[in-house]
């Protein structure tokens, strides 16, 4: 073989997660090395960029659904399925409380102390001192609340079953309903911008807001994956992730969409950027992967490959895909 052209590395890459990890439920990075998850049972975090990841907090029957910070300092994760609150430190350091909020699918710091749990059943709890003390707040929905996202201060989103939306203007104190077309549950809702915002949810459910949350559009992406996790580094660069591995980018807010190769079919549930070129997504059966922009491409790669071609037979152009070990598959255009 001659005239080998330039390998393009897939963008995301697979890290090596804590021992004893299960499903991944969310991420969120708090620079391009310090980077923590809320998964079932433990909370994994890195402080290398994710060379190295730790199992931070084990507790049984706690299945941390969500975690978030506006404290560089630490992150805070609540459970779906008890009554335990963690402050994790950064770089070292964990707190934990019990007699906390259960029930919690999603967590958002709206300032760096004040944060607002929303969870099943429209539960709805803050708290303005880093967690210590929280108050319920009388639910405006019965459905699920699946996530939660705050555009500035004051002004909040939240998505959950059924199309569920609600708002609030005062920091989570009062709530409306906020009407939508669609039936089909919302799982991810993010603000890049305080006017700008986003949503996905089940069968490539995609909504779009401009005008602080107060009307959505609806602009599907026409796949039958449920989108589970959803960032925009900017109002109009953004990830989606879901079922079946399902990774697409868009860079024109959501009105065309590449599919990026994941290398993995575990759903992905959450995805998170600490700048535009260094970003986490997280799933099931403890699925890490690492976006990396400065892996476009390699002239030569000295390790042992499965490889295959297509198409065969050919007329001397064809691909080559190379399985590389940690990585993933790469790509090489070939011409004999």
């Amino acid at each position: 073989v001659t005239g080998v052209q330039t390998c393009a590395l897939p963008i995301w890459f697979h890290q090596i997660a804590p021992s004893g990890t299960t499903n991944i439920n969310s991420v969120f990075a708090i620079d391009t090395a310090d980077v923590a998850c809320a998964a079932n049972l433990i909370i994994p975090r890195t402080t290398d960029g994710g060379t190295t990841w730790l199992s931070q907090v084990v507790i049984g029957g706690a299945n941390f659904s969500c975690i978030h910070t506006q404290d560089t300092a630490h992150w805070y994760s609540l459970t779906s399925s008890s009554t335990w609150f963690a402050k994790v430190g950064n770089p070292i350091g964990v707190t934990l409380s019990n007699g906390k909020p259960d029930s919690i699918l999603s967590i958002h710091f709206r300032t760096p102390s004040c944060a607002v749990a929303v969870g099943l059943k429209g539960k709805t709890v803050i708290s303005c001192d880093s967690g210590v003390i929280w108050t319920s707040i009388t639910p405006i929905t019965s459905f699920n609340l699946n996530s939660i996202w705050f555009a500035d201060s004051l002004i909040g989103v939240a998505c959950g079953n059924s199309g569920g939306l609600v708002r609030t203007t005062d920091g989570g104190l009062t709530w409306s309903n906020v009407i939508t077309a669609g039936i089909l549950n919302l799982y991810s809702v993010t603000f890049p911008t305080t006017s700008t915002g986003y949503i996905c949810g089940a069968m490539g459910a995609f909504l779009k807001s401009t005008d602080t949350g107060h009307t959505w559009l609806s602009m599907p992406l026409g796949i039958t994956n449920d989108l589970r996790g959803i960032f925009f580094t900017d109002s109009v660069t953004g990830y989606v992730v879901g079922t079946m591995g399902v990774i697409k980018k868009t860079t024109d807010g959501g009105n065309n969409w590449t599919t990026m190769v994941s290398g993995t079919t575990s759903q992905l549930n959450s995805v998170h950027f600490a700048t535009p070129t260094a970003g986490w997504a997280v799933g099931n059966d403890s699925t890490i992967l690492k976006y990396d922009a400065s892996l476009t491409g390699v002239n030569s790669i000295n390790t042992n490959l499965n490889v295959s071609v297509y198409p065969s037979p050919n007329n001397g152009v064809f691909n080559l895909f190379y399985d590389l070990p940690e990585i993933g598959r790469a790509s090489c255009r070939e011409r004999v």
